[in-house]
């Protein structure tokens, strides 16, 4: 009779003959299994032999010619099922459908072997309780209600049906009550019921475990994927152990008899404990339809350590400093952590990522967790809704994300567009009720992970301030980090990233020059574009083909919409620099617009402060009226706009600041002020006479300075981008305005209850 791979090889890391007690305990588990009714799901056909698979498979059975594919002979009888299988093995000690050894072939080959998964989840299990005495001590005594951690939530029924396998494995003389094994996504009735107490929630046969003393074995992926009610009922926790080398080793064994570790050396000695831990059951099942115990190791090591694309990495992916700053950090950290240097308690938590879209928001995770060596996983609020339109269909989506993250660990759990999960602190709505109960789970979610070693979890947004405050607190999101479009300085930077190695040690300066102003995603589509262009006159990528491709998505503006941008973005220049509200950076025109980059300093949020900032914001199109003699549409536009900002800042001093006509009476948040004029005429003349006297001062400032601001536009005009010492030089000619800006002649302004922070700002004007 052929042999079965139940047999354990040495203790693969003692090097000692016998085996170690659990490895016994894991060899008696899949021998049950192969006798009883779990047969079916715990062990699968095998032909370890592909030349002889391959001869039964081409020469016909008994002399017969083979049908034709998809026709059926009616004598063709269905395929044989395992127990008949191993019923013919037994009365005749073959099989036609099992290969003959031949006399020169040492190997032993299995008729059928234990699926990896099961074996996987066999020796998790034996490890932890050791024998059957430890398990039934552990998880088999009245009245307790044990909750098994799996880590994955995929194992969960594959653990659950090896546990029913142990508690048959010999009469309890103990007299150990019946062990009820379940698992809690099983237990739980209604998700989404609150009333009626924690029983409410539990299917009656649960409650009848509860009540009867029986012994409960509950298995869930983690402590934090369960609820409060759960987590309560538990008398006890048994973290499962993870996957490591010498589970390994002995699952290789049970796989295939020709493996013997330690002497095998597929595997290096110095497989880290965190790369084993990594392996995923599904890992493990595509390995093992290697033929051979060395292809299996090959694909394992190429699943743990695959080879690095030839692409640039994180260190040519164009970031500001403070940005790049944050990364380093991160990724320092969890190097450092891998290498045992740091305990992780010690590693940056989450980063929360925001800036515009396409500025590389979604790129960053990836090459931080390529850098580092470890995995990935991404997720969002659109993709989880998806799967189910229900609210607890959408929590367990997000809760399973969260248990894949973990079993993938060490991994970057990535949540994009968090902003969309929406803020509890927003004025209520009919959506209200759905926002506090997604908000809460991921809340949830995100403190079950926190302190879970080897995970970080980093989000991206659009929109900060659309975010629950709960969310951003340290701890769940140590920084947040402000990403921007590719400034001039690195738009050179940005294409070298999208050429890859096409175009190497061709001066780009001239091509980011002519793309200034576009976004990350911009300059990709443009690299396409050329190396589209190139196929297409069946010639090698080169510079012109670059240079007509940003030519093609922005071409040139009109010289006199030039002059407008220029004259405009030099406006908010000169008066920024007056008033001392910001520092202006660079001044740029882009093929579309201009852009002035300013950091705003904190500000002690008083009445004069504030009437600076309105006056800055207002200043372009103060300046086009000087120079012009009009305005044009470019100050307007959408909710970020000069004018639309100007005009949420005075409304926000009316009703939220407590800096308007009515001092001490607060009626809205800053973010909706704006929504109220409408319905109040009286506030509403007030912000108008506060924006025209803002309007007045700007235009006051640039009318003493004209003959700078002409001289500023034109040299903005030839060069399309005035920063470092040439600009700094033009603004010392600025001449300082007092601290108050006569754009209040009422009462002495309040004194300030807080400040506001410094920021990073770019004023963006395009063409009409």
């Amino acid at each position: 009779m052929t042999q079965h791979l139940t047999s354990s090889g040495p203790d693969s890391r003692n090097g000692s003959s016998d085996p170690a007690p659990w490895q016994a305990f894991a060899k008696d588990i899949l021998q049950h299994l192969l006798g009883s009714t779990y047969a079916e799901w715990a062990y699968t056909d095998w032909f370890a032999n592909p030349k002889a698979l391959a001869q039964t498979a081409d020469q016909p059975q008994d002399g017969k010619a083979q049908q034709p594919q998809g026709k059926e002979s009616p004598e063709q009888k269905e395929d044989p099922t395992l127990d008949e299988i191993l019923d013919s093995i037994e009365r005749e000690g073959s099989h036609p459908l099992i290969p003959e050894q031949s006399s020169n072939d040492t190997r032993t080959v299995p008729d059928v072997r234990p699926r990896a998964s099961v074996v996987m989840s066999v020796l998790r299990l034996a490890r932890q309780f050791g024998s059957l005495h430890g398990f039934r001590t552990q998880i088999c005594n009245p009245d307790t209600i044990t909750l098994l951690c799996s880590g994955a939530g995929e194992m969960n029924s594959i653990i659950k049906s090896v546990l029913r396998a142990i508690a048959q494995l010999e009469p309890d003389t103990a007299g150990h009550a019946a062990l009820h094994v379940t698992t809690a996504a099983a237990v739980t009735l209604r998700k989404d019921r609150d009333t009626g107490g924690p029983f409410a929630k539990l299917t009656p046969r649960f409650l009848i475990s509860i009540e009867e003393g029986q012994p409960i074995a509950l298995i869930a992926p983690s402590l934090s994927s369960l609820s409060k009610d759960l987590r309560e009922l538990a008398t006890g926790v048994i973290e499962l152990p993870r996957f490591d080398r010498d589970m390994l080793d002995v699952l290789l064994t049970h796989m295939y008899p020709d493996y013997a570790p330690p002497e095998d050396t597929d595997l290096p000695e110095t497989l880290s404990p965190a790369a084993v831990a990594r392996l995923t059951a599904d890992d493990l099942t595509l390995a093992c339809r290697a033929p051979t115990p060395a292809g299996a190791c090959a694909r394992l090591l190429e699943r743990l350590f695959p080879p690095k694309p030839d692409e640039p990495g994180l260190a040519e992916f164009p970031l500001e400093d403070h940005v790049r700053a944050a990364v380093d950090q991160m990724l320092a950290d969890l190097r450092d952590w891998k290498a045992g240097v740091i305990p992780w308690p010690d590693v940056s938590r989450g980063l929360l990522l925001a800036g515009p879209p396409g500025c590389g928001k979604t790129e960053i995770p990836r090459l931080i967790a390529r850098e580092a060596g470890i995995n990935v996983r991404a997720g969002s609020l659109n993709q989880w809704h998806s799967a189910g339109g229900r609210s607890g269909e959408l929590l367990q989506k997000m809760q399973q994300f969260f248990e894949e993250a973990a079993a993938a660990s060490p991994c970057i759990a990535f949540i994009d567009e968090i902003d969309a999960f929406g803020d509890r602190n927003r004025a209520r709505d009919h959506n209200s009720a759905w926002t506090d109960y997604v908000v809460s789970g991921l809340l949830q979610c995100l403190d079950g992970f926190d302190g879970r070693e080897g995970v970080v979890v980093i989000a991206a947004t659009n929109h900060v301030a659309h975010i629950d405050a709960a969310l951003c607190r340290p701890g769940r999101f140590d920084r947040t980090v402000r990403i921007a479009q590719p400034s001039p300085e690195l738009m050179a930077q940005a294409f070298r990233w999208h050429l890859s190695r096409d175009l190497a040690g061709v001066d780009l300066s001239g091509i980011a020059a002519a793309a200034t102003g576009m976004t990350g995603a911009e300059v990709a589509a443009t690299v396409r574009d050329a190396k589209a262009r190139a196929r297409h006159n069946r010639v090698p990528l080169a510079h012109k083909h670059v240079m007509a491709a940003v030519q093609n998505r922005r071409p040139p503006l009109d010289p006199a919409l030039r002059h407008l941008v220029a004259i405009h973005e030099c406006g908010h220049a000169i008066v920024a620099q007056a008033t001392g509200c910001a520092r202006t950076e660079r001044l740029f025109l882009t093929t579309d617009g201009g852009r002035a980059s300013m950091t705003r300093p904190a500000i002690k949020m008083q009445r004069d402060d504030l009437n600076r900032e309105i006056a800055c914001l207002l200043a372009g199109r103060a300046a086009e009226k000087l120079i012009l003699g009009q305005a044009s549409g470019g100050a307007g536009g959408g909710s970020d706009s000069d004018l639309a900002r100007a005009t949420a800042t005075a409304a926000a001093m009316e009703y939220a600041w407590g800096l308007g006509d009515r001092a001490t009476l607060w009626r809205a948040p800053p973010d909706t002020a704006i929504d109220r004029l409408f319905l109040d005429p009286h506030t509403t003349a007030r912000v108008q006479a506060r924006l025209d006297a803002a309007d007045a001062t700007a235009t006051q400032i640039l009318t003493r300075n004209r003959a700078l601001l002409e001289e500023m536009a034109d040299a903005l005009m030839k060069r399309q981008l005035l920063s470092g010492p040439e600009l700094a030089a033009l603004l010392r000619r600025v001449t300082r305005e007092s601290a108050r800006t006569g754009s209040d002649q009422s009462d002495s302004p309040p004194q300030a209850t807080g400040t506001r922070q410094p920021q990073n700002t770019t004023s963006l004007t395009k063409g009409p």
